[in-house]
C-alpha cells in the first residue's frame, strides 16, 4: 500500500514531517495495513530482592516455566518452558498475545529432580511441592527455586513491556553448634542428631504456603568434632513452624526444639516477610550447654549481646 503526505503549512509542516516521519517508518502500522503492527508483550525478568540489592537474575536463574492464564475464566492458555539462552537482551521474553487481560505466573529453575506439579491447568488448584517420601522426608538437597507473577492488560497492536520481579523460594540455613566448656569432651557429632522440619513444602499459584503436613529436610553436611549442619528449605515466612531439633543420636530423645524463623528475626535487619525473602542464606550459631540445650550466639553477622547466659 502506498501512502502520500501533503502538508501545505510552510515551516510548521516541515517540522511535523521531521517529528512524525520516524514513527511512520518504524511502526509500519497505518490505517488498515496491520501486518507490521507490534503485538503481544515483552516480559522483563529481574531478581533484585536479595541481600546484595542488585539484579542477580542472569547469575542464578537457568530456566523458566511460564504459565499464561485468561484473567476472567482462569483458563490456562499456554505454558512455555524457556531456557535462559532463549531470552533476548535485558532478560526479556516476548509473548505473542492478542488484546485482552491475562495473569502470568513464572517459576524459575523448576527441576523435576526436586519438585512436582499438580493441576497445572487449574489456576485455583495448582500446587507445587518439594518431592518427599510417604513420611514427608525430602530425599535430597533441594535445588534453588524462584517465583514471579504479573497481570497483563493488553491493547490491540501494543508491544508493551511488563516487568516481572522474581523472588527466591529457597533458603540455605547453616547451623553451627559449639560445645560449652562444661560439656564432656566426647564428640558432639557422635552424641547428637540435628534435624529441621516444617509445614512449608507446598505452594499454590500465588506462592502462598498451603502445606497440610510437615516436610523433613535432610542435613546436607555434618562435620565433627563440633556440629555444622547445612539445610536447604523452602520459602520462610513470619510465624511459620519450621523447627530445628537437637536429639540424642541413638535414643532419639529430644533435647531442644527451636522455632527457626523466630530466631532469625532476632537479627535487627530481619523484621518482615520481605526481609526473609531478601536474605536467602543464614548462619545460626549456638552453644550447647550442660543440660543439652542450645543457647543462641548469633545470626549471620549479628552477635547476641551478653545477657547472663544467653537468651
Amino acid at each position: 500500500m502506498k501512502y502520500c503526505f501533503s502538508f501545505p503549512w510552510g515551516r510548521l509542516s516541515s517540522l511535523l514531517v521531521i517529528l512524525l516521519f520516524p514513527a511512520f517508518i518504524f511502526s509500519g502500522c497505518i490505517h488498515d495495513d496491520n501486518d507490521d503492527c507490534p503485538t503481544g508483550v515483552f516480559l522483563r525478568f529481574s531478581y533484585v530482592l536479595n541481600s546484595r540489592f542488585t539484579c542477580l537474575f542472569s547469575q542464578q536463574v537457568n530456566n523458566l516455566a511460564v504459565y499464561v492464564y485468561q484473567d476472567s475464566t482462569f483458563e490456562l492458555l499456554k505454558k512455555l518452558d524457556v531456557g535462559f539462552d532463549e531470552l533476548s537482551s535485558g532478560n526479556r521474553l516476548h509473548l505473542d498475545l492478542p488484546a485482552g487481560n491475562y495473569r502470568v505466573v513464572v517459576w524459575g529453575n523448576p527441576d523435576t529432580r526436586y519438585y512436582s506439579w499438580a493441576d497445572e491447568n487449574s489456576y485455583d488448584s495448582f500446587r507445587l511441592s518439594a518431592l518427599c517420601d510417604g513420611g514427608g522426608r525430602v530425599p535430597s538437597s533441594l535445588g534453588s527455586l524462584f517465583y514471579g507473577a504479573c497481570n497483563l492488560r493488553l491493547k490491540q497492536y501494543n508491544n508493551a513491556e511488563q516487568p516481572v520481579e522474581m523472588i527466591k523460594n529457597t533458603n540455605r540455613i547453616r547451623v553451627l553448634i559449639e560445645k560449652h566448656t562444661g560439656v564432656p569432651s566426647v564428640s558432639i557429632f557422635e552424641r547428637y542428631a540435628v534435624n529441621m522440619s516444617g509445614s512449608n513444602g507446598c505452594y499454590d499459584i500465588c506462592n502462598a504456603n498451603v502445606s497440610t503436613s510437615g516436610w523433613h529436610y535432610p542435613a546436607e553436611c555434618m562435620t565433627a568434632p563440633e556440629v555444622e549442619v547445612d539445610f536447604t528449605v523452602l520459602r520462610l515466612a513470619e510465624n511459620d513452624d519450621l523447627t530445628l531439633t537437637v536429639s540424642h543420636a541413638i535414643t532419639g530423645e529430644v533435647f531442644d526444639a527451636i522455632p527457626v524463623v523466630q530466631e532469625l528475626m532476632l537479627h535487627p535487619h530481619i523484621n518482615s516477610s520481605e526481609d526473609l525473602d531478601r536474605y536467602d542464606e543464614y548462619l545460626l550459631r549456638y552453644e550447647l550447654n550442660e543440660t543439652n540445650g542450645l543457647v543462641l550466639l548469633g545470626v549471620n553477622d549479628w552477635t547476641v549481646a551478653e545477657q547472663g547466659g544467653g537468651i
